[in-house]
């Protein structure tokens, strides 16, 4: 295969409805095999029946897990997890046991 090459994924800018795509260039055999690695491919048809297949279902796709912001939801997460801490501590410092917990 000589370079650069161009390589497709479904879904993008280009074609109409189920064949629209998306390109992207790749100089070296490195690059080309970090971006098959992510699910692009060298053949435009093939890229986009691949994708069609494996795209994920709504119900399969995990629901993030919600940030901790406000004062309650740390000290519930906190309690949840059996962290000590003092009504004076600044929330930054209650997160950050959190996260350290969670480590």
């Amino acid at each position: 295969m000589s370079f650069p090459i161009q390589l497709f994924r479904k879904g993008g800018p280009y074609g109409r409805g189920a064949k629209a795509y998306s390109v992207a260039g790749a100089e070296t055999p490195e690059q080309a095999e970090m971006l098959i690695a992510k699910g692009w491919h060298p053949d435009k048809a093939k890229a986009i029946g691949v994708a069609k297949k494996s795209a994920p279902k709504l119900d399969d796709v995990p629901a993030p897990e919600p940030e901790l912001t406000g004062r309650e939801q740390l000290e519930a997460k906190a309690d949840e997890l059996g962290i000590e801490y003092r009504s004076n501590w600044k929330d930054e410092t209650i997160a950050r046991k959190i996260k350290e917990a969670l480590a």
